[in-house]
């Protein structure tokens, strides 16, 4: 390897570090981490709830659609369906 080669390396590798650097330095710390994932709507039992029921719905419908040959999805009421209760 010639010396032209090893400085530009050398150089590649500080500018490398010099980003993770900076970006570890303006990231969040762990405490504010910590406050966003507490905000996040996964973190909510309601919208758990709501999420399990609107899946459980989609897979109905998933399953009536392979045993049949018609196009069972057009014919659901999504928005009643998610209204009525589990």
């Amino acid at each position: 390897m010639s010396g032209r080669s090893l400085v530009l390396g050398g150089g590649a590798l500080l500018a490398l570090g010099a980003g993770w650097a900076s970006w570890m330095a303006m990231g969040p710390s762990e405490q504010r981490k910590n406050d966003i994932a507490k905000h996040l709507p996964e973190s909510k039992q309601a919208q758990w709830e709501e999420s399990r029921h609107r899946n459980a719905l989609v897979m109905e419908a998933i399953k009536k659609s392979a045993e049949t040959q018609k196009n069972v999805a057009s014919g659901t009421d999504w928005k009643k369906a998610l209204r009525s209760d589990p």
